[in-house]
C-alpha cells in the first residue's frame, strides 16, 4: 500500500510539472494572399491568436522582412487570445543588399512559452549579393555607418586596393577594442573599421522600422 501510495504521489507531481508548462502552438495562420517581390511586400495574412504570451491574454505577432542583415520592414501587433486579426497592405523593401529577402511572421517567447514561427516565405534577387544569412554572426549586434568607412585586414593594415562602404549601410559588429576599432562582418567576409564611424541602428533601437503601409 506504502509502495502504491508513493507512485500515486509521485504521479500527481509529475501531472502537475508538465501542466504548468505552456505548450500551445503558435497563431493559427487562417490565410495569405502576400506578394514578395525584391522591393516590396503587398497583400494580406490572417491569422488567429492561440497562446497567451503577454500575460495579459494576448499573444504578439511580428512580421518581419530581412535580407539576412537588414531589416527592410517591421510591424508588431497584439492579438486576444482566441481572436483572429490580419495585417495588410504594401510595404517598400529599401536598402536590401543581399539575397534572399525573407519574409516571417512569427509569435515572439514571453510568458514561458517559446519563440515560434507562423510563416515563412522568401524571393531570390539577381540584382543582390547571393547568400545573405552568411552575414549575420554568431554573437554581434546591428550598427549603421554614419559616413564612408574604409575596411581594414587588421588594425592599422587596410585592404588594397581600398574598399569602402558608403554611410547609412547597416553592419554586423563582433567587438570594438580599447584604441577604437570595430571587428565587423561584411558580406561574408571578416573586416575592423573605425569605431568612431559607428551609431546604433534604428531598425534595432526604434521599432516599428519601415512599417508604413503595412497595418
Amino acid at each position: 500500500m506504502r509502495k502504491i501510495g508513493l507512485l500515486a504521489c509521485c504521479l500527481v507531481i509529475m501531472a502537475t510539472l508538465f501542466a504548468s508548462v505552456p505548450t500551445a502552438k503558435a497563431g493559427i495562420l487562417e490565410s495569405q494572399n502576400l506578394v514578395l517581390t525584391c522591393d516590396t511586400l503587398s497583400g494580406d495574412i490572417s491569422f488567429t491568436a492561440t497562446r497567451n504570451t503577454t500575460g495579459q491574454g494576448f499573444e504578439t505577432f511580428v512580421e518581419e522582412v530581412t535580407d539576412g542583415v537588414n531589416l527592410l520592414s517591421y510591424y508588431t501587433v497584439d492579438v486576444e487570445d482566441g481572436a483572429t486579426d490580419s495585417i495588410s497592405g504594401t510595404a517598400p523593401l529599401t536598402g536590401a543588399q543581399y539575397s534572399p529577402i525573407i519574409y516571417r511572421l512569427y509569435s515572439p517567447a514571453g510568458n514561458g512559452f517559446p519563440e515560434q514561427t507562423v510563416f515563412t516565405m522568401q524571393v531570390t534577387c539577381p540584382n543582390l549579393i547571393s547568400g545573405g544569412a552568411c552575414n549575420t554572426p554568431d554573437a554581434g549586434y546591428q550598427a549603421v555607418l554614419t559616413g564612408s568607412a574604409i575596411l581594414y585586414w587588421e588594425p592599422g593594415k587596410p585592404t588594397e586596393p581600398n574598399i569602402a562602404i558608403t554611410g547609412s549601410n547597416v553592419v554586423m559588429v563582433y567587438s570594438i577594442d580599447d584604441d577604437g576599432w570595430a571587428k565587423i562582418k561584411w558580406a561574408c567576409g571578416v573586416y575592423y573599421i573605425k569605431a568612431s564611424l559607428l551609431a546604433p541602428n534604428p531598425a534595432t533601437v526604434s521599432k516599428p522600422y519601415l512599417s508604413s503601409g503595412r497595418k
